[in-house]
């Protein structure tokens, strides 16, 4: 009987949790902006640069890490503006 109470209990705690729908997405994008800056090393330096920058503030790890380092909060517009601001200046490398 208290096996089911502290089961029911565990269950309430991770219903209670905010879940964030676009954490798998963070990852995907995260992961893809990483291989190719990793493979565009070799290729065009610079533009991967911007690449690993993408990948450092979409991948969940790093950008609580940087969320950590830095005096501000990397939120959603935040986030999305660096993204904007960094594809802007991408577009400039590939010509």
């Amino acid at each position: 009987m208290s096996e089911q109470i502290s089961d029911q209990g565990r269950q309430q705690q991770v219903a209670a949790q905010p879940k964030r729908p676009g954490s798998l997405l963070d990852w995907i994008l995260g992961l893809m902006f990483a291989v190719t800056g990793a493979i565009g090393l070799f290729i065009k330096p610079k533009a991967a640069v911007l690449m690993l920058v993408l990948a450092a503030v979409i991948l969940p790890l790093s950008s609580r890490y940087l969320e950590n380092k830095l005096p501000f909060k990397l939120s959603t517009p935040v986030k999305l503006l660096v993204i904007a601001a960094v594809m802007y200046i991408f577009s400039n490398f590939i010509k």
